[in-house]
């Protein structure tokens, strides 16, 4: 016999995200995985999704550096049912299946995303959620960050040319590329 669980996040996630985990199914068992399937009913448009992925870990706590990439990812996931394919062998205890996306940078500020998992196939036969729906997830803007990093207090000469007095260094995400097209200083 084998059951399940789900279990989700429903903290806001930033655009430009990457391997944000969405929810995740926990399946005792033993045997192989073949299948997993999701639902993203829910989710506002499917062009906030850059790529929806699943994976598989021993831990209820996601992390894409140790976890295993189960199936292909899926770009742009139309709403319905996102199927993942695969073979993990899996042990009694704590198998877990994450559903994450990488959220489009162009993501528009307070749409949802949601997943839901409708199936897992293990050995053969599909297991039915046993668990609750998860909530949605709201989409925070990615904003460009600036900090002013320095100043000079020290004496310029009249006449000096390009004295330096204070700089700012804009961050970013290097999934979201952007372009400064204007630097305001207040010299007040």
């Amino acid at each position: 016999a084998a059951t399940r669980s789900d279990g989700n996040s429903t903290t806001a996630v930033a655009a430009g995200s990457v391997n944000a985990p969405f929810v995740y199914t926990n399946v005792n068992a033993c045997g192989v995985v073949s299948q997993v399937d999701f639902s993203v009913i829910g989710t506002s448009t499917s062009t906030d999704i850059s790529q929806a992925k699943c994976y598989y870990s021993t831990s209820s706590t996601f992390n894409a550096a140790t976890a295993i990439p189960f199936g292909t990812p899926v770009a742009n996931p139309a709403a319905g049912t996102v199927s993942f394919s695969g073979s993990q062998s899996i042990l009694t205890g704590n198998n877990y299946f994450w559903m994450v996306y990488d959220v489009a940078c162009a993501a528009t500020a307070a749409n949802t995303l949601n997943a839901n998992v409708t199936s897992v196939t293990v050995n053969g036969g599909p297991l039915s959620p046993t668990g609750t729906a998860p909530s949605a997830n709201a989409i925070t803007a990615l904003y460009l960050t600036s900090r002013t990093d320095g100043n000079s207090t020290t004496a310029v000469t009249a006449g000096t040319l390009n004295a330096p007095f204070v700089y700012s260094n804009v961050t970013g995400s290097t999934l979201c590329p952007g372009t400064v097209t204007q630097v305001n200083f207040d010299v007040t």
